[in-house]
């Protein structure tokens, strides 16, 4: 064991050498380099092929941890001072193409690309870039490589900024090294509705602060806006045969579903961005719809002024800034070969319960609670399934009527019934999470990202889970992650 233990030890003053502030300087300067490229393929094929190479405002990150210390995200991506052969870098993150991959699309062959960017500290000397990939079992696999020479002439450092674009600071705390730098950009704003996105930007950041562990650690963040007019209000709704002209493209109807909107312009995206130092980007899109979407170390996309979105806008968050996962399991979905079984999944907040005696999050379990915990599953889903049923019902007579000799009052009339249904099986619903002996609980309850069995969460309700007016909360697991999240920002 002794020959093992020594490699362990020798790693580890290794890594934690190319730490500190004192590492930092030795390898890095302050300044941000952005390396941008081309992703795509499809559910069996995937190639990475570069675009540019940015030098942009200085480095938003903690230089006491520019080794990331946990787990999570698709993949990861790693500098190596070549002189040295030391990890002198690292942080894992996701993307929307790894989401592509799993949807039936990318598993019958078709070929999709995308715009990404991987942000590092600007390196003194070359340096070799490397990006793995979790395979099916989250085992890291090199998937691309590239030396990087930071004396290239080849590099840009234009500025980026639209001339229309303006800068407006809602929170500043402190150096962007020891706090979260939060950029909220807006999406499919018009030249004259700069005070709508303002009032917008206040009112989100309102919002973020009255909710744990936001609350209590306000003085960790520095929240900027940066607004950039759009030529047209709103966003694509492709479903409904809208289409608009906007900074970013953003679109409802993601993978074929009518509630996730996503941001595609990855390049203006940075442009815009990289006006301020950043470590998360928040876009915030000007269209009063149900919809967003989050992506860890990516993006969160919330729509705005619709009572709903206020916990889209939270729950997405928590996907991008801390690697959650979704903890509902009735919803649609259009992945179709997302998990593989009996594979332990990084997320903090789910689970497959390798080992019910040693259960994920067992530091916050209530005393005595049973694993896995009993929760009358049966009961919510048969609630949820009278309610697809009933849907499905309300779709096919309403497309009949519309095909029949039907008048528009009478549709509308069947319309009205239908959601008369749906609402008291609704309210059934909220009643029995309300009124549930183990609301406030802490256990392994079975139901969680997308599946309805093999996966447990850990609370009957949190803000990754279902949105409700009575209890909005992430709960302390999630809770924990987040604040891991800050830390590793902050220092603190």
């Amino acid at each position: 064991m002794k020959p093992a233990i020594f490699i362990i030890l020798t790693f580890l003053i290794e890594v934690s050498s190319a730490q500190g502030t004192k590492s930092f300087e030795t390898y890095f300067s302050n300044e941000t380099l952005r390396i941008d490229f081309f992703h795509g393929g499809d559910a069996k094929t995937e190639y990475f092929s570069p675009d540019r190479i940015y030098v942009q405002g200085p480095w938003a990150g903690n230089p006491d941890r520019c080794i990331q210390d946990f787990e999570l995200g698709s993949y990861k991506v790693e500098v190596i001072d070549i002189a040295t052969n030391k990890v002198i870098y690292s942080k894992g993150y996701s993307t929307i193409f790894s989401e592509y991959q799993t949807t039936g699309p990318a598993i019958k062959g078709v070929f999709k690309t995308y715009h990404e960017t991987v942000l590092i500290p600007k390196p003194h000397r070359t340096v070799l870039l490397i990006i793995k990939k979790r395979d099916r079992y989250n085992i890291l696999n090199q998937v691309y490589r590239l030396n990087i020479d930071p004396s290239d002439y080849h590099m840009n450092n234009e500025n980026t900024a639209g001339v229309a674009d303006q800068k407006i600071a809602i929170v500043k705390s402190g150096d962007p090294h020891h706090c979260v730098d939060l950029v909220f950009l807006g999406e499919g704003y018009k030249q004259n509705e700069i005070e709508k996105f303002r009032s917008d930007l206040s009112y989100y950041t309102t919002l973020f602060f009255t909710l744990e562990p936001y609350k209590s650690r306000k003085g960790l963040f520095n929240i900027t806006g940066v607004f950039s007019p759009s030529p047209e209000s709103g966003t694509d709704e492709p479903r409904q045969g809208i289409y608009k002209k906007t900074r970013f493209s953003s679109s409802f109807n993601t993978f074929d579903l009518d509630r996730y909107c996503t941001v595609d312009d990855n390049r203006n995206i940075r442009d815009v961005a990289a006006q301020v130092p950043y470590d998360a980007i928040l876009i915030m899109v000007n269209r009063e719809r149900y919809g967003g979407g989050g992506i860890y170390n990516w993006q969160t996309v919330f729509n705005t002024t619709v009572k709903a979105n206020d916990y889209v806008f939270l729950h997405e968050f928590g996907h991008a800034f801390a690697g959650l996962g979704d903890e509902y399991f009735s919803s649609e979905v259009a992945y179709e070969d997302f998990y593989t079984p009996g594979v332990e999944p990084l997320e903090a907040n789910i689970t497959t319960l390798p080992d019910p005696s040693d259960v994920k999050w067992k530091q916050f379990l209530s005393p005595g609670i049973q694993v896995p915990t009993e929760w009358g599953k049966h009961v919510y889903d048969s609630l949820n399934s009278k309610i697809s049923e009933i849907r499905i019902e309300q779709a096919a007579t309403i497309d009949q009527m519309k095909k029949s000799i039907s008048s528009a009052a009478e549709i509308e009339q069947a319309e009205r019934s239908y959601k008369e249904r749906i609402d008291r099986l609704s309210k059934s619903i909220e009643d029995f999470f309300f009124n549930h002996p183990l609301r406030d609980k802490i256990g392994v309850f079975e139901g969680a990202n997308y599946l309805s069995k093999g996966m447990y969460r850990p609370t009957l309700m949190s803000l990754m889970h279902k949105f409700t007016d009575y209890d909005v909360s992430y709960k302390p697991v999630n809770e924990n992650a987040i604040i891991q999240s800050i830390e590793y920002y902050t220092g603190q």
